[in-house]
């Protein structure tokens, strides 16, 4: 997979925000933890500590209404970042 497809979006919340030891990012379902890995030293310069991945399955909901609702599965990544590194999520080293 080529690095410019795996990673899609950080993911900000209140919890991956105040770590400073770890980044989660969204990426692509098919990516691995070595695809992963490759596209941060490309784009973030620098290789991470741990990769690790998991899997958000889809979700159904229904609404008040009767009709239904998808969320579609979407594949998360944590990295452990290494001692003094700090990482600014939106800034790519293209």
């Amino acid at each position: 997979m080529r690095a410019d497809q795996v990673i899609i979006k950080p993911i900000e919340t209140e919890k991956t925000l105040n770590s400073s030891t770890t980044a989660t990012l969204k990426v692509h379902l098919d990516a691995s933890k070595q695809d992963v890995s490759a596209a941060i030293q490309r784009y973030y310069g620098f290789k991470p500590m741990k990769v690790r991945t998991l899997k958000n399955a889809e979700k159904t909901r229904f609404t008040k209404f009767g009709k239904s609702m998808k969320r579609r599965a979407f594949k998360k990544a944590i990295i452990t970042l290494p001692e003094g590194v700090q990482l600014d999520i939106n800034a790519i080293n293209a």
